[in-house]
């Protein structure tokens, strides 16, 4: 196990002052919480898991990996850990329209169900408190410390989610996120979490926590990529950052608000960090198209995704060759010099797709559009536009299996938006024959690096479901799609 976690635990005193805070988009931190409670399982340390959304079944699965047995108020005191099952409790009070729980009489129900003195309680997402219950970011705090008051040598472990919208009132900036940093000695978050198909869980994980630092109390930070695989959370070592000597030096020299921490070094061509630069794969300068200009109509999302191929696009083209626009909206008003020429082509597989070797005439000049985004979303794009839909439409033949694996492919046919932009040069672009290993060489390297900062390997989503390995099928509309493809 990561063995900073396990000190996070393993304090001499435990006391509140010792609480961890967890947080993360959605319920991404879910593993954490069943880490501590796997260690508290291991070690025959009491906890109390307050549960406000896990149902008793989940969390029996999870201790019986570990050998133990979970208890409830009725069993024996003898065992390590109580499970407290407050979201029956909770939603019954909100879906038979009865009058919700005060702060008060919910604390008095934990503490009723505590038949023994636990030395960790854990404290399921407390947003919960704010869909079921109503209660403002003022009584979940006072919740806490109430708790608090009640169990003043125990060491608590709370997890909050937050939204990944900036505009929304649970975003990091909230008000129930900082207070609860305050009354919290150590905060973990996580994010970019991705589960792969063998179940995996890969992601970035925050720590902070106290500083030896004399001006800096609270604000040491390790900043690391994992991967967790089966029961055993690993740390990327080579991605780690850690401010402490940072910290240190900038004693002397700044004030606390002129501080905003280090920041990753970017390389100036890539635009990648300089532990992930890929400038050495890149060609030498960006390229020129003869007899072709591509544009591709992006889907904002995209821009989330730092792995993306078309930034990767942009750096072997040159800006005369690649057009990129961003949007949701592509009408026939905003570029009418693509939808007017008739050697345009639409890279989509649709039924009335053509090959494009079939129509490719040398010495002609050829305008390809490209739809950038996940699958959903270029056909999202597609379906929306009648102008999309009026162009003619072709599709390549990709003779070898995606570079791009660590993303999910519909089937083994199928690539990334930087391959299937390479298959269409090397048809358009016949005088340029090392044109396509030039631009899927920094492809292949950036996927090489992925893998080895703990990426895996996806396999494609139809032979994952020819195989049985997942219990999420195509709808009807994308099986007919699928059939499209495959044809």
């Amino acid at each position: 196990m990561f063995d900073e976690l396990i000190a996070l635990l393993d304090d001499t005193n435990r006391s509140s002052k010792g609480s961890i805070l967890i947080t993360s988009l959605d319920f991404d931190s879910n593993f954490l919480l069943e880490h501590f409670l796997s260690y508290a399982l291991k070690n025959s340390i009491n906890c109390a898991y307050i549960s406000l959304l896990s149902p008793f079944s989940h969390l029996k699965h999870v201790q019986g990996k570990m050998g133990n047995v979970l208890k409830t108020a009725d069993m024996s005191s003898s065992l390590p850990l109580m499970f407290i099952p407050l979201f029956s409790s909770i939603s019954e009070q909100f879906f038979n329209g009865k009058p919700p729980l005060s702060v008060d009489d919910l604390c008095a129900m934990i503490k009723q169900q505590v038949i023994a003195s636990p030395e960790i309680i854990i404290l399921e997402d407390l947003q919960i408190l704010r869909h079921l219950l109503k209660y403002s970011d003022e009584q979940i705090l006072l919740m806490q410390r109430k708790l608090r008051e009640m169990f003043p040598m125990v060491q608590f472990i709370t997890q909050i989610s937050l939204s990944d919208d900036e505009n929304n009132d649970e975003n990091f900036s909230s008000f129930l996120l900082n207070m609860s940093k305050r009354i919290h000695e150590k905060h973990l978050f996580v994010r970019s979490l991705t589960t792969g198909a063998t179940k995996d869980i890969n992601g970035q994980l925050t720590y902070s926590g106290p500083s030896q630092s004399r001006m800096w109390t609270n604000t040491i930070i390790r900043q690391c990529l994992f991967r967790l695989t089966d029961r055993t959370l690993n740390l990327i070592a080579s991605a780690m950052s850690d401010n402490e000597t940072f910290l240190s030096e900038l004693d002397d020299g700044l004030s606390e608000k002129d501080w905003n921490g280090p920041k990753r070094t970017i390389c100036a061509r890539c635009e990648r960090p300089e532990l992930v630069c890929l400038c050495s794969h890149l060609p030498p300068a960006p390229i020129h198209l003869d007899h072709t200009s591509v544009v591709v109509f992006q889907h904002p999302n995209e821009i989330k995704r730092p792995l993306g191929t078309v930034q990767l696009l942009s750096k072997c083209l040159d800006s005369s060759s690649l057009t990129v626009v961003r949007a949701r909206q592509f009408p026939r008003k905003h570029y009418p010099h693509i939808y007017s020429d008739p050697n345009t082509y639409l890279l989509f597989p649709n039924s009335n797709a053509v090959l494009l070797d079939d129509v490719i005439k040398e010495s002609e000049h050829y305008t390809i559009i490209a739809l950038d985004g996940t699958w959903n979303e270029a056909m999202g794009i597609y379906h929306r536009h009648s102008e999309l839909q009026e162009l003619k439409t072709c599709y390549v033949k990709i003779d070898q299996k995606s570079e791009f694996v660590i993303r999910t492919q519909p089937t083994k046919e199928t690539a990334s938006t930087l391959e299937t932009v390479a298959y269409a040069l090397r048809c358009t672009e016949t005088d340029k024959p090392t044109l396509f290993d030039d631009i899927v060489r920094p492809l292949k390297r950036m996927v090489e690096l992925q893998l080895g900062l703990g990426a895996v390997v996806h396999e494609a989503k139809l032979s994952l479901i020819e195989n049985g390995q997942t219990r999420r099928p195509y709808s009807k509309k994308h099986e007919r799609w699928l059939m499209t493809l495959q044809h």
